[in-house]
């Protein structure tokens, strides 16, 4: 019997005339700037199907190790009576990846997380982190002739958004800008902490807009104007800039505390649980899509080895996602052979609440996983879709169907042969301090991830 990834080869591309309406650049990820149409058809079996029992060094005692409460607040790692044992798992190990501080360009502590997770997994595993900060594990096959087949490869993104220093006013306020796609309001007059190169963490504060600010677009009293929001309209006048206050009256005091420009900022790191299933937080984008690969690979684990497999494998954690998708172009251009399909594991900014219109980008929370046919940077083959969802309904796997904008790391594999086959979870509040989602998607999702490693 063919595989998968043989079928989709094998079959003719479907052309089709489509006129996508882009709001943001390609190049960038942008999921936190508006969504795009979704069809919210949904395969297989209802979301609250059984999700299957992971097997390997899953054990229970792995979930001991859930994150302390950080952040501000107390960081829950798992909801409340109502849950699956699989879901609690789940939330536990996405609180570990939850608390480790990634900004674009300083993902190593989500590196170091996720590599101690797959150390956890199984010690014989040796991940790889190359010059770009990627991190990468790649299996054996069981065959000489598996390992003529095409290889597979799937990859989520270590990065989050945030703000970097960019200057320190005679006053002790450092000015900063955005890092990756931003709603600039939901990260003024709030909590932040900055993290400084020698990894201390400080709280500070970011300053409210200046009151006038909106109505005229000039710089607050002190700022330089100089951070534009990504994304903006050419020829928009210039955002206001981000004024954090860590309690330093001079230059010379923010020396003292260890604050240089290019140290990051995010806000309060927490991850909360709403109800059964739901959580909320920062980073779950794409915090949810490293997770969902890492309990795919401990559903893998049990074949010792990846012993199992029909062709190669490579699993990769990439870098500085959120402004340009540059880590996904150094993996691209460094993965030989090149992969048949790469399975970008990422959001689905979903509609699905009483504050989006339904009729675009609408796949409900709980309902599946999202087979992102379309976005700004690349269009999936039907072929592609349809291998996909018939292995989704061969497993009773809820899988839902949608189209967004943004773009997607797969994508930068596409120039060089690969298939670009985005997987995905619903979100509400996508880029913003409450990122929510349903634990069940990611158990569902992960649960494809799996299938897709041994059927592909």
């Amino acid at each position: 019997m063919s595989t998968l990834t043989d079928r989709v080869l094998r079959t003719p591309f479907v052309c089709a005339a489509l006129v996508v309406a882009v709001g943001c650049s390609a190049a960038g990820d942008g999921d936190g700037q508006g969504a795009g149409a979704a069809a919210g058809a949904a395969v297989g079996a209802h979301a609250g199907a059984h999700a299957g029992a992971h097997v390997g060094t899953r054990a229970a005692d792995a979930d001991a190790l859930a994150a302390p409460a950080f952040g501000r607040g107390s960081a829950q790692s798992a909801p409340v009576a109502g849950s699956s044992d699989d879901e609690r798992h789940a939330a536990a190990l996405l609180a570990r990846l939850v608390a480790a501080r990634g900004v674009s360009g300083r993902e190593g502590p989500v590196a170091d997380a996720v590599t101690a997770e797959l150390r956890r997994i199984d010690p014989r595993w040796q991940p790889q982190i190359d010059a770009s900060g990627n991190v990468w594990l790649q299996f054996p096959v069981a065959s000489v002739k598996a390992a003529a087949d095409a290889p597979i490869a799937f990859i989520a993104h270590l990065d989050e958004i945030g703000l970097v220093v960019t200057g320190i006013h005679e006053d002790g306020l450092l000015e900063c800008r955005s890092l990756g796609g931003f709603h600039d309001h939901l990260y003024r007059g709030t909590a932040i902490e900055l993290v400084t190169a020698s990894g201390a963490v400080l709280p500070g504060i970011a300053l409210p807009a200046a009151p006038d600010n909106a109505a005229n677009g000039a710089p607050a009293a002190g700022g330089t104007g100089s951070a534009v929001r990504t994304g903006g309209a050419a020829g928009a006048a210039p955002a206001e800039a981000f004024l954090v206050d860590v309690g330093a009256r001079s230059p010379a005091q923010v020396a003292a505390l260890g604050v240089a420009p290019g140290d990051t900022a995010t806000v309060p790191k927490e991850l909360l649980a709403l109800g059964a299933h739901r959580v909320a937080g920062r980073s779950n984008d794409d915090r949810v899509g490293c997770a969902a690969l890492l309990l795919a690979l401990e559903g893998l684990a049990a074949d010792g080895h990846g012993a199992s497999l029909r062709r190669p494998v490579t699993f990769l954690w990439s870098t500085r996602e959120e402004v340009g998708l540059e880590g996904a172009d150094v993996a691209a251009r460094t993965l030989r052979p090149v992969p048949a399909i790469v399975y970008a594991v990422d959001t689905f900014v979903s509609s699905d609440s009483p504050r989006e219109d339904p009729r675009y980008a609408f796949a409900p929370l709980g309902a599946g996983p999202v087979l992102r046919a379309l976005d700004n940077s690349s269009i999936t083959p039907p072929a592609a879709l349809a291998a996909v969802r018939t292995v989704a309904s061969h497993h009773d796997i809820p899988l839902q169907l949608g189209t967004m904008g943004g773009g997607n790391d797969g994508s930068r594999f596409v120039p060089e042969g690969a298939i670009d086959c985005p997987l995905a979870w619903p979100q509400r509040n996508s880029h913003s301090r409450v990122e929510t989602f349903d634990l069940r998607d990611l158990v569902q999702l992960s649960r494809l991830i799996e299938a897709l490693v041994r059927e592909g």
